[in-house]
């Protein structure tokens, strides 16, 4: 409530407005954003909305809403509200669904105005709330208490029991250890950008890096463009394939380089889900499995008469023991990944979607500093040419039958309401 609060938040809101004109991707010097700090925030109902799904009028709204209901900090539930207002151009607006590869339109794009309401004091109390939440579930914390739906549930009720016994006994970070991390994603600016490869890659610089989609892990991608994205890994969201489309030892292609790379690399997997996090452990039981199916050892043993002369059975057992010993000795298990799901909170979006999305609010619970790499739309020489592109596409996807622009809208804008209030550092350039 103090006129130095409202001061810096207003200082805030015009930084929003100039970096977003100097992207020049939703506005430019041409069509320049507009911002502004409100006198008074609009009523929203956020029963109605999730927090990362929440109309034009409404950002962070719902945030608010979810801290408070599982908070019990008397600070964050008297936050006085506090919102500011940013306007792009309407072109943008028009246009930038078509940016998307969700299926299906969205219905928010069609109410969609070319301003976005921030309620700051929703954003304030979701950021204070990452330095509470534990970035990974255990089985020490399985008694906490989540939302599903609309149910009050135990973490491990909302595992599964099959889940669950994939967990670590007790966290293996805790909340906001880590002094500055990366999260790199997938956009087009690492290609188009300045090279950060050695940036990102130093270990002087970041404690971790934090990438997203399994293509980053194929040897292709990986070789060219060591320079502008690096390697290095610590943590990783999206690694796995599918359940679909599966090789003979039950993985997809990206997924076994994805093991491979994890492996070598010293990184971990972060599931999306408590399926996902089913779905990557089992992926990696199977390929364990696949790798000791293949064991030469069987041919070696056979020259020995004394292995000729066992019964099957015990040829059998033979074969097995030494093929696991070789294999434990080529393939220790410090090398395989560690497979992680976050805790329901740490993975609150809030805003935006997608893995990268994910990564970020994760790396926010674990992480004082954030820098974003590989984030953001990509928009063509043409006036308002909006596309979906990735850093390791030759050709953005384009297709007027996909939908679901009002997230990717967001998106952008997040980053840069991010960068301006000083939750993460976004690098585009």
């Amino acid at each position: 409530k103090s006129p130095k609060a409202r001061e810096l938040a207003a200082n805030a809101t015009q930084v929003l407005a100039s970096n977003l004109i100097r992207r020049g991707v939703l506005c430019d010097e041409e069509r320049p954003c507009r911002a502004e700090l409100l006198r008074t925030c609009p009523i929203c109902d956020t029963t109605r909305f999730k927090a990362d799904a929440t109309p034009s009028n409404c950002l962070f709204a719902a945030a608010m809403a979810s801290v408070i209901e599982s908070s019990s900090e008397h600070n964050i539930q008297n936050l006085p509200p506090l919102c500011a207002q940013i306007c792009v151009n309407e072109k943008a607006r028009d246009q930038i669904w078509l940016a998307d590869v969700s299926k299906g339109k969205d219905a928010r794009d069609q109410q969609a105005t070319a301003c976005r309401v921030i309620h700051l004091h929703g954003l304030a109390a979701w950021y204070y709330s990452r330095s509470n939440v534990q970035p990974f579930a255990a089985k020490d914390n399985l008694n906490l208490i989540v939302k599903k739906g609309l149910l009050n549930v135990t973490l491990r009720e909302w595992l599964g029991s099959a889940a669950v016994k994939y967990l670590p006994t007790s966290a293996p970070i805790a909340t906001k250890s880590l002094r500055r991390c990366a999260v790199v994603g997938s956009g087009h600016t690492l290609r188009c950008g300045s090279q950060w490869g050695p940036v990102i890659d130093s270990r002087g610089g970041f404690d971790a890096v934090f990438r997203v989609n399994k293509v980053q892990f194929a040897p292709w991608t990986r070789s060219d463009y060591l320079c502008r994205s690096g390697v290095r890994t610590d943590f990783v969201v999206n690694a796995f394939g599918g359940e679909n489309d599966k090789n003979e030892d039950g993985l997809t292609l990206p997924a076994r380089f994805t093991v491979r790379a994890l492996g070598a690399l010293g990184g971990a997997a972060i599931a999306k889900s408590p399926l996902d996090f089913l779905h990557q452990n089992l992926a990696v039981k199977r390929y364990k499995a696949s790798r000791l199916s293949r064991c030469s050892d069987y041919r070696d043993y056979m020259a020995y008469d004394n292995f000729i002369a066992f019964s099957p059975q015990r040829r059998g057992d033979y074969v097995k023991s030494n093929c696991i010993r070789k294999f434990n000795d080529r393939y220790p298990k410090s090398e395989w990944p560690s497979i992680y799901v976050p805790s329901k909170l740490a993975a609150s979006r809030v805003l935006g979607s997608g893995s990268g999305s994910t990564a970020l609010a994760i790396a926010l619970t674990m992480c004082h500093s954030v820098d974003l790499f590989g984030f953001g739309v990509f928009k063509g020489k043409k006036n308002f040419d909006f596309r979906y592109l990735h850093y390791y596409q030759e050709k953005p996807y384009f297709s007027q039958k996909q939908g679901g622009g009002a997230q990717v809208f967001n998106s952008e804008i997040r980053n840069h309401i991010y960068d301006a209030f000083g939750i993460a550092n976004y690098i585009w350039y």
